[in-house]
């Protein structure tokens, strides 16, 4: 097996690491109206996702809590950016791959999403957030690997939160870190589908923008690994 001496060089991780950057956002079209924010979602809600999340990811480490870490962080800074609701950004991508290590134990890794989905109206039905705000939380768990036309700017947020994990060095590093449970060839090529899968999945020209320098260099390094 060749051996992957880029990932030694901490300098070439570094140099992949592009600095914020503040591009002028084009306004989407919501299928929802601004009504939903008439309803606050409940810290205890949020609260109760998270523990859910990081619980799922300590037993099954699918996806691993760092991974989630960084795309919630990056929800958040997207959310200002944009004016969305954070909260519920928060709340989508806390649990929309909620049920991916019960889906991959069971044998059913692609009705993941339908299973998050699932869980989250059980999570959801204790609460009173009102009807639209339940369907734009839903509607982030289903759009969360992309569609042609996002339904919400929350859900479409969620989506190119999510794509950070692999797309960009942090989640890079972190996905060698914590995914162990693969041979280092079948890793790398994981890594590999799994950047292509999400660069592909960016909507927000901003966030493309942000990471085009990261996912290059991870194409590189992935490229000398082989």
């Amino acid at each position: 097996m060749k051996k992957c001496r880029k990932l030694d060089n901490i300098n070439l991780l570094k140099a992949g690491v592009a600095q914020w950057q503040s591009n002028a956002f084009v306004k989407r079209r919501r299928r929802f109206d601004s009504s939903h924010r008439l309803h606050m979602i409940p810290e205890k809600l949020i609260k109760e996702a998270r523990k859910f999340a990081f619980e799922q990811a300590r037993l099954f480490n699918a996806p691993p809590a760092r991974l989630i870490e960084i795309a919630v962080q990056k929800g958040k800074e997207i959310s200002e950016k944009l004016k969305a609701d954070a909260g519920l950004v928060e709340l989508g991508i806390l649990l929309m791959d909620s049920q991916l290590g019960v889906a991959l134990k069971e044998g059913k890794v692609n009705e993941h999403v339908s299973m998050g989905e699932i869980k989250t109206r059980e999570i959801l039905e204790k609460y009173s957030i009102g009807d639209i705000m339940k369907e734009n939380i839903l509607t982030c768990i289903r759009e969360h690997h992309g569609v042609a036309k996002f339904s919400t700017i929350e859900s479409e947020i969620c989506c190119n939160a999510d794509c950070y994990k692999f797309c960009s060095i942090g989640g890079f590093v972190a996905s060698i870190r914590y995914i162990r449970d693969m041979e280092f060839t079948e890793l790398m090529s994981y890594l590999e589908f799994k950047a292509d899968e999400k660069w592909n999945a960016l909507s927000l020209d901003f966030c493309k923008d942000e990471l085009r320098e990261q996912f290059n260099l991870i194409k590189r390094v992935l490229k000398d690994c082989k």
